[in-house]
């Protein structure tokens, strides 16, 4: 069986990956993220595991687009019809989401706009790609905190995109592109650097494990970096203007520092993009984060080419194949999340996850000689290539 259920044309540790940062996820949606004052372990998934996620979107957008396939007559076009029409069923299972009383932040028409926004560069080679995107997350921030001072956008409402906020367009897409939780025009920085990565040789140990090295020495620089100039003055400056500003925020300088900036900061001081919080969109929190990404990805493309390494992240990469299905299912349960005792809850919503993910594989490999992918990303497979195959066609003559 399990030779059944191995697909060679597949990178394991990229899917394992895949499920950690969906079952990362679920920690900081089910774990508190403090308690009497204090940090949990729950903190140390705290904006890694989304952003892991968007830089694997990347990956594997590039994988799944050949690159000779771009150089045919309407390639490129043919392409980006697909990656639009995938994009288009995330975000519409995403505004779906929203409508639940699920208290979380949905992420899924963030990532279904970020797909769109990657068409666009289907064509850059890695070390364009991989330019850009460090580029982007270093500089677009700060594009954001001068248009978010200027006041000319609407505040935040910290609702997920949903059907009925469509009723007020400059209310969502401000808050989808530039305040809200997961702003799209700084995320794409993750969208850039997945698609570099997806463009290299990551079955080559060598370089999976240069990955792994390069991205944690950037998680660390950027770390050690907004602490050296928080010390040098910034953190005195945001106390004061916190103290000012308090209306802004429900909760202490503190909270918002190590646990959560729910999605950008406030833009009454400059010094704020020193700071590296999770969620804070600032350009050492990005450059953090994507930096954590690639360690993992490196870290498990690395072990993958062991075989007891595949053997030992086997349940998670079988969850990694169908994180569509598995996150929107999360999602629907979280309604159900108030009367339970949350290490319980979590341990059912991960226990189910791998459980399922192992059946479905199991199942569909049985039937059809090979597994299959998730049921939801399925049918946006099946969109996409009918996208394509549409633009394939032959223009019929005037």
């Amino acid at each position: 069986m399990a030779g059944v259920l191995a697909n060679p044309s597949r990178l394991t540790g990229i899917d394992a990956a895949r499920g950690l940062a969906l079952l990362g996820m679920m920690v900081t949606h089910l774990i508190p993220l403090t308690e009497a004052g204090s940090t949990t372990w729950a903190i140390a998934f705290a904006g890694r595991a989304s952003a892991l996620f968007a830089v694997l979107a990347g990956v594997s957008l590039a994988l799944s687009v050949r690159p000779e396939s771009l150089r045919e007559p309407r390639g490129w076009l043919r392409q980006a019809a697909g990656v639009a029409a995938r994009a288009g069923v995330i975000i519409a299972i995403g505004l779906s989401l929203g409508e639940l009383d699920s208290g979380l932040a949905v992420i899924l028409v963030h990532y279904g706009v970020l797909f769109l926004l990657a068409a666009s560069v289907l064509r850059l080679p890695a070390g364009w790609l991989g330019g850009l995107g460090v580029a982007w997350l270093l500089l677009m921030p700060v594009a954001l905190h001068a248009i978010r001072a200027a006041g000319i956008l609407p505040a935040f409402g910290y609702d997920s995109p949903a059907w009925t906020g469509l009723a007020d367009p400059a209310q969502f897409f401000s808050g989808l592109l530039v305040t809200g939780y997961y702003p799209v025009l700084s995320w794409f920085g993750y969208i850039l650097v997945g698609m570099a990565l997806g463009r290299a040789d990551l079955r080559r140990a060598s370089l999976a494990l240069s990955l792994g090295f390069f991205g944690a020495g950037a998680a660390l620089a950027a770390k050690a970096a907004s602490a050296a100039l928080l010390l040098s003055g910034g953190l005195t400056a945001l106390e004061q203007v916190w103290e000012h500003g308090r209306g802004l925020r429900a909760f202490s300088l503190e909270y918002y520092l190590e646990v959560s900036g729910y999605g950008t900061t406030p833009a009454n001081s400059w010094w704020w993009l020193a700071v590296s919080g999770p969620h804070t969109g600032t350009p050492f929190d990005l450059l953090h984060t994507a930096g954590v990404a690639v360690a993992v990805i490196g870290a498990a493309c690395a072990l993958c080419q062991l075989h007891a390494g595949r053997v030992l992240v086997t349940p998670l990469s079988w969850a990694g194949r169908m994180p569509l299905t598995l996150y929107t299912a999360h999602v629907c349960a979280m309604v159900w999340r108030d009367a339970a005792d949350p290490e319980l809850l979590l341990l059912l919503h991960i226990g189910g996850a791998l459980v399922f993910a192992a059946g479905w594989q199991l199942v569909t490999a049985t039937a059809t000689g090979a597994p299959r992918r998730g049921p939801l990303e399925g049918v946006a497979a099946a969109s996409s290539r009918a996208a394509r195959a549409r633009v394939g066609q032959p223009q019929s003559p005037n």
